[in-house]
This record gives structure tokens, C-alpha cells and sequence, in this order.
């Protein structure tokens, strides 16, 4: 309806269906009711742009039991700009296309203020398993139940002492929250 409504105000050229937009490639499958987004391309210039198109790929974004605390040796100013900006751009690409880098983003997240070593060590972790999983996609499917997750700890925070909520939810088998 609305490409109509421009079609007939403007001239329009009519480019069939999106494959690339704003960084996210897009795979349409009309005939299996399939949308798949992912970001290889974004997820390769990020690399890049840190030097760690050579590194080693990890199974997780974040090791199990990783403590992220404020106190431990701050990063010089020009590295705790780097470490804004990769925070950044993975913010960018946990919030189009993955949501599986979320709950580590969200943790780097909280020390752009005042980054340590231990934090870029994280940061670089997190892109160590993007390496591995650069290809990864959504797929939103035409037909699918509703579902909904949730978790909460209790005064998980080290230094705040504070509790930390979460939830995703997932249509047609792929999180859109």
C-alpha cells in the first residue's frame, strides 16, 4: 500500500526486495515465509578495525564466571577510547542481529566510564567468538509461537551489590525484543 502511495507522488524505480541495508545482508524466502538478517560484513570491519581479523575463534562471547569489577589497572586514554568505540560497535551489532553477544555487551557496557585491562580482555574475547560465528543469522519465520524468556540474580553486581534482570522473547524463531 504504501509503495503504491509513493509510486503514484514520486518516481519511484521499483529495485525488487532488499539485500543490504544498513549493514545487515538480507535473504528473503518468500515461498518458505523466511527473513534472515545477519551482519558478516560489519562483523568482518569490526575486526579489522581492531586487528583481530587473525585471531583465534571461542565457543562463547563471555567465559562462565567472568567477574567484571571496577577496581584492576585503567587503560591509557588512547586505549579507552578504543575500548568506547568497540563497545560501540558491538552494541550496534547486539541490538540488530545479535542478541547472543547481548548479555557480554551489556557488561562492557557498564565500565566505558573507566576501562580497565581486564575489560579490554573481554571486549577482545567477545570478538574472538564473533570470528567464529561471524556467518550467523536471524531467521524470522512467517508462523511460530510466542515465547518468552526471563532471568534475574540476586545482588550479582560486585560493586553496586545491585540485581540484574533480563528477558528475550522470541516469534516465529528469532528474538525480536
Amino acid at each position: 500500500m504504501c509503495k503504491k502511495v509513493l509510486t503514484n507522488a514520486f518516481t519511484v524505480p521499483d529495485m525488487g526486495l532488499p539485500t543490504y541495508f544498513l549493514g545487515m545482508h538480507m535473504d528473503h524466502d518468500r515461498a518458505a515465509g523466511k527473513l534472515s538478517l545477519g551482519q558478516r560484513q560489519y562483523v568482518t570491519t569490526i575486526l579489522e578495525r581492531f586487528a583481530m581479523e587473525d585471531c583465534n575463534p571461542v565457543r562463547l562471547p563471555i567465559g562462565v564466571g567472568v567477574v567484571m569489577e571496577r577496581e584492576g589497572a585503567t587503560l591509557d586514554v588512547p586505549m579507552a577510547t578504543k575500548y568506547k568505540k568497540a563497545v560501540g560497535e558491538l552494541l550496534y551489532l547486539a541490538t540488530c542481529t545479535r542478541p547472543d553477544i547481548s548479555f557480554a555487551v551489556g557488561k562492557l557496557s557498564r565500565h566505558v566510564s573507566a576501562p580497565t585491562q581486564a575489560h579490554w580482555a573481554v571486549a577482545k574475547a567477545v570478538m574472538r567468538y564473533l570470528k567464529g560465528t561471524r556467518t550467523w543469522f536471524l531467521t524470522y519465520r512467517s508462523e511460530g509461537p510466542l515465547v518468552g524468556y526471563s532471568d534475574a540474580d540476586y545482588a550479582g553486581d560486585i560493586d553496586t551489590r545491585w540485581s540484574k534482570t533480563g528477558q528475550a522473547f522470541l516469534w516465529g524463531g528469532a528474538d525480536f525484543s
